[in-house]
């Protein structure tokens, strides 16, 4: 009888094993599927902080590129780099230039740039011409205001 009473106990413990060890796959499996849910969910949020790393890169090589665009037009420009294109033998194109007639006494004033001589602008003598150090374009006038 103990024989049949040791076989029985090693059957219940056997069965609760069985029991233990389906319960502990499923529980495996049920982890493995919120792993599996979470590390997706991480994924996605990854991949959103990219795509937003991406555009904001972008984004800056665009607003990087417009500023340098805009101190290359606002700059000085020295007439021993270069002098204005386009010239015209009518009306020459109007600029904002540094006059230093005698090394010291340097001054800005509006000038027009034609057939390649600097003038007073509306004047056709080109007196200033070899005292004009720098120039710079004149901005655009403002945007006229709907009322």
């Amino acid at each position: 009888m103990d024989d049949f009473n040791d076989l029985i106990n090693d059957v219940v413990w056997d069965a609760k094993e069985v029991t233990l060890s389906q319960a502990w796959v499923t529980g495996i499996a049920t982890a493995k599927r919120a792993y599996d849910k979470s590390r997706q969910a991480l994924l996605r949020c990854i991949n959103a902080v990219i795509a937003r790393a991406e555009l904001a890169e972008s984004e800056n090589a665009r607003l990087t590129a417009e500023v340098e665009a805009l101190k290359d037009a606002a700059r000085w420009i020295p007439v021993s780099e270069r002098l204005p294109e386009g010239e015209t033998d009518d009306y020459g194109t109007e600029y904002l230039v540094i006059v230093n007639q005698h090394g010291n006494d340097a001054f800005v004033m509006p000038a027009e740039f034609r057939s390649g001589k600097w003038y007073t602008i509306g004047s056709k003598v080109d007196w200033w011409n070899d005292a004009v150090t720098h120039y710079q374009p004149l901005p655009q006038p403002p945007e006229a205001e709907n009322e």
